[in-house]
């Protein structure tokens, strides 16, 4: 006997007033080469006011800069920590004179991830703290990737002492870290994974976290959330972050929807 369909709600049919952020996608990979205005429209449609493409090599960035120049995206660069060893120190040059001539606005996603250690640790730290000096340089926020080295992570975010503007994407770590992040003015993004089942840790996390300290993110088209999970993620399925946040938090979605948008304005000086 076959299995019931999946039936899945369509994005469109829980549309939100068009004053949303989108913080955090990677529109220059690939996966949206052959639909990317009907990604944009869809997300619009969605209520998606502005979507934040992170590009995680200058590279990315001179190929894809011109595909992308939408008055509705705006520009995050880096280096990721998987690609500390491969790009090195030279690219952080290249990353400063792009900032220079383009609208580039903040220095992410950089970090430390030990999941898979693509890059030696003592090599990623070294680009993690080249980047930070590269930031404060410019006056510009940073956008942390940090997997299993929160340590390492808040002990090189601790040697700076005039980081005003951090944002830790895709959260994944516990209270004690959330404190640490909240002590410091600093704020955090929530991607779909607070729709999945077993996200329940990352559930109280988001009810805890004051909502002034909130954005929202895709990081598509990965982590995609309920009810499309194993789907290819887009920015319009933000907005099943957002209702799943606003019934953790007891909230109405709109204000959920206008208070995370207008944080990510504000982090990213997008008003």
């Amino acid at each position: 006997m076959k299995k019931n369909k999946k039936i899945r709600i369509s994005p469109e049919t829980i549309s939100l007033p068009c004053c949303g952020v989108d913080s955090h996608a990677h529109l220059s990979l690939k996966n949206f080469q052959n639909n990317l205005n009907q990604v944009l429209k869809r997300a619009n449609r969605c209520g998606v006011q502005y979507i934040g493409n992170v590009f995680l090599s200058c590279d990315e960035f001179i190929k894809n800069v011109n595909n992308l120049k939408n008055k509705n995206i705006f520009f995050i660069l880096g280096i990721h920590p998987h690609d500390g060893q491969k790009l090195g120190v030279k690219e952080i040059e290249k990353i400063r004179q792009i900032c220079l001539e383009y609208d580039i606005k903040a220095i992410g996603e950089i970090g430390l991830d030990y999941y898979y250690n693509f890059s030696e640790p003592k090599i990623q730290q070294k680009i993690f703290e080249y980047q930070i000096n590269l930031a404060l340089e410019l006056n510009k926020p940073i956008v942390i990737h940090s997997r299993e080295a929160k340590e390492d992570t808040f002990a090189i975010l601790n040697n700076f002492k005039k980081i005003n503007k951090c944002l830790f994407h895709c959260f994944s770590y516990g209270k004690s870290e959330i404190r640490k992040i909240l002590d410091q003015g600093w704020s955090v993004s929530f991607s779909g994974a607070i729709t999945f089942k077993k996200s329940q840790e990352l559930q109280e996390i988001a009810k805890y976290t004051p909502i002034r300290h909130i954005l929202l993110e895709t990081d598509c088209p990965y982590l995609t959330p309920e009810p499309y999970r194993g789907k290819k993620n887009e920015p319009a399925f933000i907005v099943f972050s957002a209702y799943k946040l606003a019934f953790l938090k007891k909230k109405n979605v709109i204000d959920i929807w206008y208070y995370t948008g207008q944080n990510a304005k504000k982090f990213f000086n997008i008003i």
